[in-house]
């Protein structure tokens, strides 16, 4: 589970943001927290902000990220990167980017908190660390430090060590290359990062049938459920197959409007929302399956307010997220910053200033003058359409 994430001089965000989803002491829907030994965790949380103030770059760092541990090497394949530093401020081109989560294991039943993390520079890798602690400690332990190709601090075996040093290089990480060395003490690293899911603005567009696993095929009860909220979309939908001998050819069927009958007709002639929420819903399925991390870029593009908001509810059920997964969204539908379906500190607002920095922060962080919060019964999207909370759009008159 994902406990913290944090990252600097990174595209628009020169200083380090931190989206914490650890939960705090308010009291709205705390059946939904996910309970991991002495955490208690968010299951979801949503971003809100202007266009171009930084949202999407949450999920670009995130992402890059887990592409650098996950996709980064593997056999003889090397993985290149390029830094993306903060561009309005000349100093920052010769800074690092940091990139750094604390995250915990579904199913370590010592319920210990890792701190992994690392920094790059001119498209290099400058420094990695990976720090656990026991949920009854307060200090965190080495498991491994890196300055440039050197392993400069460890508790790793001295041969681990040394085949670690052979294979690292100037872009590619321990997470990595202990994984393929199968070092246990560092690939839980690789392992919790292989759980993330990712779905940008676009998916669905080239959606390919071909990549549907035969996991997700034959779990014939998520496909009814799949079926039940396409048919919130279009109610003439009355079926749903894949039909294997056609390279997994998906196919909805319709009943015709005169009571003549049904016909088929292939996803790509339905509407942009089904054929997104198709594309979707495989990734829906493998995060449920796993426990892991789904972050949506633009969650609302193409789907109804409702259908966003029965979403957000289904995931907070744990009759229904059963493995507590977690679920990061990006949207500007202020019609699901409400009470009625969000906590405070799983509200999030990203803004940017007029030289170009974003900054992110939590519904859950702001006080007035006089240190007082934002109270649960506030009408969240009135007060922040209001301008009370920031991160709105700055129009120019």
């Amino acid at each position: 589970m994902l406990v913290e994430f944090c990252f600097k001089n990174f595209k628009s965000f020169k200083q380090e943001a931190a989206l914490d989803l650890s939960a705090t002491k308010m009291t709205e829907f705390s059946e939904s927290l996910i309970l991991k030994g002495n955490e208690k965790l968010l299951p979801v949380s949503v971003l809100f902000g202007a266009n171009a103030s930084g949202k999407s770059t949450v999920f670009d760092a995130y992402k890059f990220m887990t592409d650098m541990v996950v996709g980064q090497f593997w056999g003889n394949e090397a993985y290149s990167f390029t830094q993306k530093p903060f561009l309005f401020d000349s100093f920052y081109k010769e800074k690092e980017t940091v990139f750094e989560i604390y995250f915990m294991l579904e199913d370590d039943i010592r319920d210990r908190i890792y701190n992994y993390g690392f920094s790059i520079l001119k498209n290099q890798i400058t420094a990695e660390w990976l720090n656990v602690k026991a949920r009854t400690t307060k200090n965190y332990r080495i498991v491994f430090s890196r300055k440039g190709n050197n392993i400069i601090k460890s508790i790793l075996s001295r041969n681990e060590t040394e085949l670690l040093e052979k294979v690292i290089s100037d872009n590619v990480l321990i997470a990595t290359a202990a994984k393929n060395l199968k070092i246990y003490s560092c690939s839980n690293i690789y392992d919790f990062f292989k759980k993330n899911v990712f779905a940008s603005e676009d998916i669905g567009k080239e959606f390919l049938a071909k990549d549907l696993s035969k996991e997700f095929i034959d779990d014939k009860e998520f496909l009814s459920n799949m079926l039940d909220t396409f048919r919130t979309f279009d109610k003439t939908i009355t079926g749903l197959r894949v039909d294997k001998n056609l390279e997994k050819k998906i196919l909805f069927t319709h009943k015709k409007y005169d009571g003549t009958g049904s016909i088929e007709i292939p996803i790509e002639m339905e509407s942009r929302g089904v054929r997104k929420l198709f594309s979707l819903f495989p990734k829906i399925h493998k995060v449920l399956s796993t426990g892991g991390v789904l972050f949506v870029d633009e969650i609302d593009s193409g789907f109804h307010t409702f259908l966003v908001r029965s979403f957000i509810k289904s995931v907070m059920d744990k009759s229904f997220n059963k493995n507590q997964a977690q679920f990061i969204f990006t949207t500007n539908d202020v019609c699901q910053l409400s009470n009625e379906i969000l906590r405070r500190d799983e509200i999030w607002f990203i803004e940017k200033d007029d030289k170009g920095e974003s900054s992110m922060f939590s519904l859950a962080d702001i006080v007035d003058e006089f240190g007082i919060g934002i109270r649960k019964d506030e009408s969240f999207s009135k007060n922040y359409l209001a301008g009370k909370y920031g991160a709105v759009p700055d129009m120019l008159e």
